[in-house]
This record gives structure tokens, C-alpha cells and sequence, in this order.
């Protein structure tokens, strides 16, 4: 009997290590992505110092792109994860949670930042302009973004088991990008291209894709996990060398008809969707067994304090920025250089964001980091 206990506990615990271990990759991806989202903001020198060379530094990061979507992707994964645990509870219910949860950290860094800048002379008009444009510090957006989508999400969740709904938030996706950039490229309306300017990357619908993505490949987990897994170490590796390569060439095109400017408009892409989705695909089945342990821990702090590094880096990001734009303002860098430099800063704003993280958790401000 003793023996048929064991026997009963021990398949009970494997079944739950396998089921955990299969969000490890929720852990890796998003660990990848906040990874990717410093190296945007790794270059705390003026611009006006590396004025040659910054085009092919912009080309060669553009295919990090994927990094803010990949995020929202993991954010409705987990939403999703959520919802479905607790069925039972009224959705109104779980939407004002999930907002209230939301609001605590965004309140938090949005004053902490507004404060700083009325403090060194910026007018209240000036903030409240950047709020709503999500530019109150770099990355702010983001936050905004998921006030908008987590109500969207609860109205089109039902329709998300259908490959064919997927395929048609997809089209309609696709079809926006393309109209925005019509309307940029032939100019035949100058003041929807004014307006769209001036709201920013802040819109809902620039970014509903991936809030259906998340829901999507959540009620699907095991199947893009087996998906997967049949893909060969080789094949993964031309994904991405091509999800690179498309990247790029959608950076130079996009750049090329906006004359040199695609600010704020960079994430509005196609590769942006399709290197997303290759991601998920190429590691959604990585386990932490197939990892040395340094990494392990490593992936999972920094899954874990990915909100904190994503405000705390856009913030130091500008205080770094405005001390360099007073020291290094007649300084002129070269590619190689302005490259070490931004691989260096890259790694430091990575590792102080971690760290103040994990410091703010351990004195009560978990909330605003996890």
C-alpha cells in the first residue's frame, strides 16, 4: 500500500514539474525581451556626438524591435492564464484587479518622474503633454497601452479559440499598419499624418494584435509547445537569422519614405508581428533542464523584475542622457567606438535596473518592480 502511495505521489509531482516547466519559456522569452528593450536606450551619449554612425547602429538594432511586442504578448498570455483559473469570479471583478494592479506601479513612476521634472524647470503643460503621449520617461507608453487592451481583450477573449478569428485580427492589424503608412508615404491627408504624429505609439490600435496573440497561444499551449519542439535546432536558426534580416530590411524601407525619421512609428511593422510570432515559435519548447544554472537565475530575475528594469532604465536612461549632453556636447565618436559604448551602457543600465529592482522589492516597493 506504502508502496502504491509513493508510486501515485511521485507520478504527481511530475506531472506538476512538467506543467511548470513549460512556462519556463514564458521566463525565457520575456527575459530576452526586457534584455532587448534596455539595448534602445544603451546609448547615453547626444546624439549629435555620433551623428555618422547613428543610422547603422539604428539598422543593425532595429530587429530588437520585437521587444515591446513580445511583452504585450506574455502580458495576455498570463492574463489569460488567469482568467482561467478563476472562472467562476465576475469579469468586471477581474478587469478592475487587473487594472488596480496596473495603476499602483504607473502612478508610481509617472509622478516620481513628474516630480524630478518640475523640479529642473519643465512646466506642468509640458508634463501633462507627455503623459499622454506615453513620453513622460522612455517606455512610458507601454503602461498606457495596457489600460486600453486589458478591457479590449475581455471583449474579444471569447472569439480567440478560432484560427480563423486570429487570422482575421491579424488582417485587420495589418491593414492599419499599412493605411498609417499610406497615409505617410503619399501625404494626401497632412493632418491625420500631424495627428497621428502627435499621439505617439499610445493608440490601442497599433497593438491589439498582440493582446489576442497572448490569449490566442495561451488556449493553445500545448500545441505551440509541440509546434515547437518538432522544429530542428537548424531551422530555428535560419528563423531568426531571416526574422533578422526582414527586420532590417523593413527598418531601411520604412526609414527610407519617412525620410529618415521613422519616430514614432518604429514598432508599427509587420516584422515586428512575424518576428513575434517566430519567437514563441522557435523557443516556446527550451527548458530549464537544457540551461547551466547561471542562466536559470539569471532569466528568471530578470522575468521577474521586468517591470522594474522597464521603468527604471527609461528613467536613468534620461538622467544619464542630460549629464552626457553637458559633458560630452562637442565630442565626436566613431562607429566602433559609439558600438563599445553602447554595448557597455547597454550592460550597465541592465544590471543598476536589476539591482535597484531588487533593492526596491526588499524594501516594500514590490509592487512597483514585479
Amino acid at each position: 500500500m506504502q508502496e502504491e502511495i509513493a508510486s501515485k505521489n511521485s507520478m504527481t509531482k511530475t506531472v506538476e514539474i512538467s506543467v511548470n516547466s513549460r512556462l519556463f519559456f514564458i521566463d525565457f522569452i520575456k527575459a530576452i525581451s526586457i534584455t532587448a528593450v534596455v539595448s534602445f536606450h544603451s546609448l547615453i551619449v547626444p546624439r549629435s556626438t555620433y551623428t555618422d554612425s547613428a543610422s547603422l547602429i539604428d539598422i543593425l538594432f532595429s530587429p530588437l524591435r520585437f521587444c515591446v511586442p513580445v511583452l504585450l504578448t506574455i502580458s495576455f498570455m498570463l492574463f489569460e492564464r488567469g482568467l482561467s483559473k478563476d472562472f467562476a469570479i465576475p469579469q468586471m471583478s477581474i478587469i478592475k484587479k487587473r487594472l488596480t494592479r496596473l495603476a499602483v506601479p504607473t502612478v508610481f513612476w509617472f509622478s516620481l518622474v513628474a516630480v524630478l521634472k518640475i523640479l529642473s524647470g519643465n512646466s506642468i503643460t509640458e508634463i501633462a503633454i507627455e503623459i499622454f503621449r506615453g513620453e513622460i520617461f522612455t517606455g512610458a507608453y507601454y503602461l498606457l497601452i495596457l489600460f486600453q487592451l486589458i478591457p479590449l481583450y475581455i471583449l474579444i477573449r471569447r472569439w480567440l479559440s478560432s484560427w480563423i478569428n486570429i487570422l482575421l485580427i491579424f488582417g485587420i492589424q495589418g491593414l492599419i499598419f499599412s493605411l498609417t503608412y499610406l497615409s505617410l508615404i503619399f501625404k494626401d491627408a497632412p493632418q491625420l499624418s500631424a495627428f497621428l504624429i502627435n499621439i505617439g505609439r499610445v493608440p490601442f490600435i497599433y497593438w491589439f494584435a498582440y493582446a489576442a496573440l497572448g490569449g490566442f497561444l495561451y488556449k493553445n499551449i500545448s500545441i505551440l509547445v509541440n509546434i515547437s519542439s518538432l522544429i530542428s535546432r537548424r531551422i530555428q536558426v535560419i528563423m531568426l537569422v531571416i526574422s533578422y534580416l526582414g527586420a532590417i530590411g523593413n527598418y531601411i524601407f520604412f526609414n527610407q519614405i519617412n525620410n529618415d525619421n521613422i519616430v514614432p512609428f518604429e514598432y508599427i511593422t509587420l516584422s515586428c508581428i512575424l518576428n513575434t510570432i517566430i519567437l514563441f515559435l522557435c523557443f516556446s519548447s527550451i527548458e530549464e533542464i537544457q540551461l547551466p544554472l547561471f542562466v536559470i537565475k539569471a532569466v528568471k530575475l530578470l522575468s521577474k523584475y521586468s517591470l522594474g528594469i522597464f521603468c527604471l532604465n527609461g528613467i536613468l536612461y534620461l538622467l544619464f542622457l542630460s549629464l552626457s549632453t553637458h559633458l560630452l556636447r562637442n565630442t565626436v565618436f566613431d562607429f566602433t567606438h559609439i558600438l563599445l559604448l553602447k554595448v557597455c551602457g547597454w550592460g550597465l543600465l541592465l544590471v543598476v535596473s536589476l539591482s535597484l529592482s531588487i533593492l526596491m522589492s526588499k524594501i516594500g516597493l514590490k509592487k512597483m518592480v514585479c
